[in-house]
């Protein structure tokens, strides 16, 4: 259902640079959006996508849950080094969490943003 992927990523004395060089991304980004978890964490998505996306780990952690809808959920990936990537299909059913403030992605997406089905 999904696929792992990475992106570079340098690790130095200033800190850690994350690249993505949207040629390498498997379709055309139309959208980008960053996600950071608050202090004591948070479970997001909850919806099905309407469009591919690739999910990188900047810092932290994030947790992905897939399936085929809310109730089915069975795919469990855990990104822990930054630049980790998870490459998801339209269609999936997406949850993820973020377990802190030191946790953070950043989401390509294929389409322009539109409203995303709720979880039944």
């Amino acid at each position: 259902m999904a696929e792992r992927m990475a992106v570079p990523m340098f690790l130095d004395a200033r800190g850690t640079l994350v690249t993505i060089e949207f040629d390498d991304v498997p379709f055309t980004v139309r959208r980008m959006f960053a996600v950071t978890g608050p202090e004591h964490g948070a479970t997001r998505g909850n919806h099905r996508l309407n469009c591919a996306e690739l999910i990188v780990l900047l810092s932290g952690s994030v947790t992905i849950r897939l399936g085929r809808d809310a109730d089915s959920l069975d795919q469990k990936i855990l990104l822990e080094m930054p630049g980790a990537a998870l490459l998801v299909p339209e269609g999936a059913f997406l949850q993820y969490h973020l377990p802190d403030a030191g946790s953070s992605i950043v989401v390509l997406a294929e389409r322009p943003y539109a409203e995303a089905e709720p979880a039944s």
